[in-house]
């Protein structure tokens, strides 16, 4: 038998022949890089898009956990202050300004624990004051006037938070008190207003001097918007609340009944009364004259929160305990 010998060097040549080059094994083509690129832009794009939604959600949710506290913290104030509500003093529901720009003012004597936020004056009464300042009026605040009779400063400041009042003074007309109480509201001797302007504290915000910071002792938060204060009686017959303010008032022809010198006529009922007949300045009073015809309930709405989506708020006081 013939035997075929093998060539070494052939079947080496052969196999090298026959095998690829390392660079042309590892070439990545123009095509699969693009593509490459376009899936890597196309992760960072989503992982964008999700951090940008997961830090509006977060700073959403910061702001409504920091809205609800001071809600909180404003509805606690309102009912603390209106606990101490006394009908031997007066309860008002008025608008500084008129038409579709008036805004809602609550204004009520009160017996409960005052501290003065600008000196060291203590009472045990006060004037409350809660209402909307600044312009626009988005400042929400809450300005509680203590009764000092004995307050032995020379010349008191009108910014103080004090004045030379007792309840005794409210009362010292016992014929048409309704009248100097409004006129103890809305008058002032230096001024000619028409309408009559309330007299609203100074707020300034952002505070860029001392004198702001001084005067920011009424301040509760800013913006608040579509402040609504409404007042309630069960009705005669069904025992359902109905609530009345300008909008709704109790009764349509208000604007009719004159001044505030109804109480000096045992048979009107009706609260409300025109301030200003030329201007239609809504105001619903109630004095110590007639204890039966306060309300029996408060209800004050009004939305917090910056931004395009504020949150509404709510709260009602029972005014019969």
């Amino acid at each position: 038998m013939k035997r075929t010998e093998r060539n070494p060097a052939g079947a080496a040549g052969g196999r090298r022949r026959r095998r690829r080059s390392p660079s042309a094994a590892g070439a990545v083509t123009l095509t699969e890089l693009m593509v490459a690129m376009g899936v890597l832009v196309l992760i960072i794009g989503v992982f964008n898009s999700l951090m940008v939604t997961c830090q509006r959600v977060v700073k959403v949710s910061q702001g409504t956990i920091k809205t609800n506290a001071e809600a909180r913290a404003v509805m606690l104030r309102i009912r603390a202050d209106l606990q101490g509500l006394t009908k031997e003093g007066f309860l008002a529901i008025t608008y500084r300004g008129v038409g579709e720009d008036a805004v809602p003012c609550l204004i009520f004597t009160s017996v409960n624990s005052f501290q003065s936020m600008v000196d060291t004056n203590t009472a045990n009464a006060g004037r409350v004051d809660f209402g909307l300042t600044g312009d626009p009026a988005t400042v929400l605040y809450r300005r509680a006037v203590l009764q000092v009779p004995d307050d032995a400063t020379p010349d008191p400041d009108p910014d103080d938070d004090h004045e030379r009042l007792s309840l005794a003074d409210y009362r010292a007309n016992t014929q048409t008190p309704r009248t100097d109480i409004a006129d103890i509201l809305f008058s002032d001797p230096a001024v000619v207003a028409n309408p009559p302007e309330i007299n609203l504290p100074e707020i300034d915000q952002p505070p860029i001097t001392l004198t702001d910071i001084a005067g920011l002792w009424p301040y509760m938060t800013s913006g608040a918007k579509n402040l609504k204060i409404q007042w309630t009686r069960p009705r005669p017959i069904t025992g359902k609340l109905v609530w009345y303010d300008s909008q709704r008032p109790f009764d349509d022809a208000w604007t009719d009944r004159g001044s505030a010198d109804q109480d000096s006529n045992p048979t009107e009922d009706w609260p409300e009364f025109d301030l200003d007949p030329d201007n239609d300045v809504y105001c619903a009073l109630w004095t110590f004259k007639k204890k039966d015809n306060w309300p029996t309930a408060l209800r004050i709405q009004m939305e917090l929160g910056e931004g395009d989506s504020p949150r509404r708020y709510e709260v009602i006081v029972d005014l019969t305990r």
